[in-house]
């Protein structure tokens, strides 16, 4: 018998057994003579003429280039009735084939695999006559450069330099030999089996069965010719372990369905993700009508709308297999969202406009909120779908923890509010092979107690145009062999509801489900997280002018979900985290610019009318005081980061209101007083250091110091080289060596007025950057404002302030999306540790329970709290995969806020306030449609209905604390509760509405009389 050292060699010379038969499973029939045009054009549907004859070898291509190749094959007696196939070897990353002028799958090499690629023959026909003419035209993308994503790389990323043009092989018709086929891929689960299962007996059967295939069947066909008879023999010894099933209901099992996960933008742009979809799904298609038991699952219904828009064949055969419930359109969000920069009402629209989109197109609701590549997720999210009409969350990141091992993959995630969702952390990319049932079931499940089943959604991913047929094939033989888990496609609907139904004591994890790792996304690219806030902002103002005019049965012919759609694309999770290359940045920053350009612009149409001077209030809570654009006569005049403005304390304009400029009281303020770099006031009394920072800051109110001996808004600069993921990462060394600036800093009084007194500072971070800051204190109020002007040009660096409270804190509150969560700022176990930078919106609040200081921000998403010292991240400049991240002039503001302690009056109201711009019209003044009585529920929205019959107003409660309150509109009207999508949940009393803490609650009013 042989010996067990001897067998580890047999067993490495069946591995390539197995790769030598799954070479030889096409075979060429036909080689085809092809014409060529090379475009840097995504001509998408639209076929070019091709005069140009390409020879093999012939050379093309090159960086950006799209080679098309048109050929034919007449079906001829050698292959009339049989299965025919068309392989392909351009040079290019990624083929759409289309046949007869339809799109019909893809030729892909984005994955190769030992010498071909990951989609190397498409199947044309099960069988058709002789003399049937097909008609092939190959539109196949070279690639383009780019960087990769790794610090100090330097050699172009992907399978080849594109600067260089690629060799042109040949275009072939293949038949698939079926004997050669089985036997390979029964070869490769039997593989698999000797290699990964757990039961020795078994391994060991296999080992056996694999012995006697050595012996009998020839290790190279290719000297010694295909003997059939052996493999025919083969496969029947094999099928003696393969054919023999599980009969226990309860096995172990791996759902799974089809799925090519596809960024909409990352290491390429928009227009060729558009591309890659249409790659994608009709290659799927193809798939289904060769295997009736394949199904497939696609998530963004953004890419459904770019078929339907670019591919309408594609899109309609989508149509019919979502009607025969092959296709699960079920994802939940218009496109796979970033969901910690991602606003409030953002995120409902990422929902809205996601589910009215399959409810119309494809009469499909989603249940499911599949979200695998985010990086983080929001404790807002479960009441945000459960309003969504979502009942499940589903994500593969958690296990890309740098730190913890994530508790469960199997849970019901209890958001701020305490809604509950059930959680998964599914796999994707893992074949349907025993090797990754293996893997899935018994080194990846945590949980065994609670379900004995895993879910994967396979395919290659990201172009690589989802699962290969033979991926398929495996999964047919792996669908049920004794001793190995099941194999069984399901819809993740259908999954999620068997996991509901069986699993055993699910349990439940409240908290944000924080990912440990590429936590340098909540500030890269700054300016696309600067336009994503202003755009929000104006969406937001826009829709309550509409909706305030609405009520009074005025009329404005705006395209709201256009609107909102362009800033939405706009917060995929590689965009708006700033995580893509530089093209894509380029274009979100020009295209948010413009979004927020042509909003205003339709705001000015909808204020602008006959009458007064007024300014209006689209914040929720009352303006009492702005700063607005331009010189307004009678007010004093401040010079800005950005330019001379008007500051009009007391204007006390109440919340969705406006107020004419003549009613507005321009009364004087409290004495303030400057010496040298020293600042007095009625409340405080504050000391600049020379370097530019706060050193001392005396509440006279309170008669406390608030200043530890970091002082506040000290600049800290450091080198920033994470060990992987250039502008994704931010590693806690550097946030435990946190190094104050000690440069070139000038400080000088800038500007006083009766109200305000402004320091500028100017800081030569570097011999290539300035920091210009003004520092304005008021007269009247305990807030410092922070204007930046920043020309920025470091590699490698990151910026941040820091404010040294002293102030004993335990926790840093910050606002998520309707609510906020305090993180411990002592930390006392490894998962606190693993959070050394978290995501806020607009504020965070470091607090005693009767006195604090909140911070502030306009557009900067990531802060750190370490013990006294607060720190909010003001820019990171990664290189990869953007070489120019950042590179520029960049203007942002923040603001430090003392308070008696926290609540909607002393923080809240005040960062929303910041937030807000306030604008001036000519026109009448505007009266709030509604006013809500707690002072802790916020109107967050006022929209006009999707159907534009009713009023939609959108409020939560804010500090956490549970209250009852009343709505009182300005009109008559009927009012029910509905959901996210708008449906009716119940009817409600308007004088009577409860709400629990954190609760959400959306109010439809019918206006009486239309």
């Amino acid at each position: 018998m042989i010996s067990d050292r001897e067998f580890n060699k047999i067993t490495d010379k069946m591995l390539q057994m197995e790769a030598t038969y799954t070479d030889l499973i096409f075979k060429e029939v036909a080689s085809l003579d092809c014409s060529f045009f090379e475009t840097e054009d995504n001509l998408y549907s639209a076929i070019p003429e091709c005069s140009t004859r390409i020879q093999k070898n012939d050379t093309w291509g090159g960086n950006k280039k799209t080679g098309w190749f048109k050929t034919s094959y007449i079906v001829d007696s050698t292959t009339k009735g049989k299965k025919l196939f068309l392989c392909a070897d351009t040079g290019a990353l990624e083929t759409l084939v289309f046949v007869n002028g339809k799109p019909h799958g893809v030729l892909a090499n984005k994955v190769v695999i030992r010498t071909r690629g990951n989609h190397h023959a498409l199947i044309i026909t099960d069988g058709v006559e002789e003399g049937t003419i097909f008609e092939f035209a190959l539109e196949a993308y070279c690639w383009h450069n780019e960087v990769g994503t790794q610090p100090f790389k330097t050699e172009p990323n992907g399978p080849f330099d594109a600067n260089h043009p690629v060799t042109f092989k040949s275009v072939t018709i293949a038949l698939r030999d079926e004997e050669i086929k089985e036997f390979a891929f029964s070869l490769r689960a039997i593989n698999e089996i000797a290699q990964f299962t757990r039961d020795d007996y078994k391994r060991a059967e296999a080992q056996n069965c694999l012995y006697e295939i050595y012996r009998t069947v020839s290790q190279v066909p290719l000297e010694s010719g295909v003997d059939y008879p052996a493999l025919k023999k083969s496969v029947e010894s094999m099928n003696k372990i393969l054919k023999r099933k599980n009969h226990c209901d309860s096995w172990p099992t791996m759902y799974v369905s089809g799925h090519s996960h596809l960024d909409t933008a990352w290491l390429w742009p928009i227009k060729e993700t558009i591309r890659k979809a249409a790659r994608t799904y009709s290659n799927a298609i193809t798939m289904m009508k060769e295997y009736p038991e394949y199904i497939f699952l696609q998530s963004s219904a953004c890419h459904a709308d770019m078929m339907k828009k670019y591919y309408p064949s594609i899109f309609s055969d989508i149509k019919e297999m979502v009607a025969q419930g092959r296709w699960e359109p079920n994802g939940g969000v218009w496109i796979e969202c970033d969901c910690n920069v991602t606003g409030a009402e953002a995120m409902v629209r990422q929902f809205l406009y996601g589910q009215k989109f399959t409810l119309k197109e494809f009469n499909y609701k989603s249940d499911t909120f599949w979200l695998p590549d985010t990086f983080g997720y929001s404790q807002s999210l479960p009441q945000i779908m459960k309003h969504s009409g979502v009942k499940n969350f589903c994500t593969t990141k958690m296990s890309w923890n740098d730190t913890n091992v994530f508790p469960y993959d199997t849970f019901y995630w209890q958001g701020i509010d305490g809604t509950s969702v059930l959680a998964n952390l599914i796999d994707i990319q893992m074949g349907p092979t025993p090797k990754w049932a293996y893997t899935a079931l018994y080194e990846k499940k945590r949980g065994t107690r609670i379900s004995n089943s895993r879910y994967n959604a396979y395919g290659y991913g990201d172009g690589g145009a989802g699962p290969s047929y033979d991926l398929i094939e495996i999964g047919r033989i792996t669908e049920d062999i004794e001793g190995v888990p099941r194999v069984k496609y399901s819809s993740i609907s259908s999954y999620m509801d068997r996991v509901r139904e069986e699993a055993f004591e699910i349990p439940q994890y409240r908290g944000e489900l924080y990912l440990e790792l590429h936590r340098g996304t909540l500030t890269s690219q700054s300016e696309i997280k600067k336009g994503n806030r202003k755009a929000e902002e104006a969406l937001h103002a826009l829709d309550a002018i509409i909706a305030t005019d609405f009520v009074n049965a005025k009329h404005h012919d705006v395209d709201m979900e256009g609107l909102w759609k362009r800033l939405l694309i706009n917060q995929f999770h590689d965009i708006l985290p700033g995580t893509c290359i530089d093209e894509v940045n380029i274009k979100a920053v020009k295209d948010l610019k413009d979004l927020k350009i042509d909003v205003e612009k339709e705001i000015n149409k909808a204020l602008i009318s006959d009458g007064s001077l007024c300014i209006y209030n689209p914040s929720p809570f009352k303006a009492k005081d702005c700063i607005v654009d331009g010189k307004i006569e009678g007010f004093e005049s401040i010079t800005t980061i950005d330019g001379i403005k008007t500051y009009i304390p007391n204007i006390n304009i109440d919340s969705y209101s406006s107020k004419a400029i003549s009613a507005i009281e321009n009364n004087c303020c409290g004495k303030i007083s400057v010496d040298g770099l020293c600042v007095e006031t009625p409340t405080l009394r504050l000391r600049f250091s020379s370097l530019g920072y706060i050193e001392s800051l005396f509440d006279k109110e309170e008669q406390r110091e608030v200043a530890r001996s970091l002082g506040l808004d000290r600049v800290f600069l450091n080198e920033d080289v994470p060990q992987a993921w250039d502008n994704w990462d931010v590693d806690k060394d550097l946030i435990e060596n946190l190094k104050p600036f000690i440069g070139d800093v000038t400080i000088a009084l800038k500007e006083t007025t009766r109200s305000t007194v402004t320091f500028e500072t100017i800081m030569k971070l570097s011999n290539k950057s300035t920091l210009t800051k003004l520092t304005r204190i008021y007269s009247d109020k305990k807030q410092i404002d922070f204007e930046v002007l920043l020309d920025w040009h470091e590699k490698h660096k990151l910026l941040k302030a820091g404010f040294d409270f002293d102030i004993n804190a335990t926790g840093l509150r910050s606002e998520i999306q309707f609510g906020s969560i305090v993180r411990p700022v002592w930390k006392t176990n490894t998962f606190e540790e693993a959070k050394f930078e978290v995501s806020n919106q607009k504020w965070s609040d470091y607090s005693e329970p009767g006195y604090g200081a909140a911070i502030l921000n306009d557009s900067k998403y990531g802060i750190n709290a370490l013990g006294n010292l607060v720190s909010l991240t003001l820019q990171k400049s990664g290189t990869h995969p953007d070489p120019m991240a950042d590179e520029g002039i960049h203007s942002f503001k923040y603001s430090l806020l003392l308070h008696s302690g926290f609540s909607t009056e002393s923080v809240i109201s005040k960062a929303y306030n910041f937030n807000t711009s306030l604008r001036v019209y000519n026109g009448c003044e505007k009266v709030a449609p509604v006013k809500v009585s707690s002072s802790h529920v916020v109107i967050e929205s006022l929209k006009v209905s999707e159907d534009n019959d009713s009023l939609i107003v959108r409020l939560y409660e804010c500090e956490g604390t549970g209250c009852n309150c009343s709505l009182k509109p300005s009109f008559d009207c009927t009012a029910e509760e509905v959901n996210f999508l708008e449906e009716k949940q119940s009817d409600c009393n308007l004088d009577r509405l409860h709400f629990k803490a954190f609760e959400i609650k959306t109010i439809r009013l019918y206006p009486l009389g239309r």
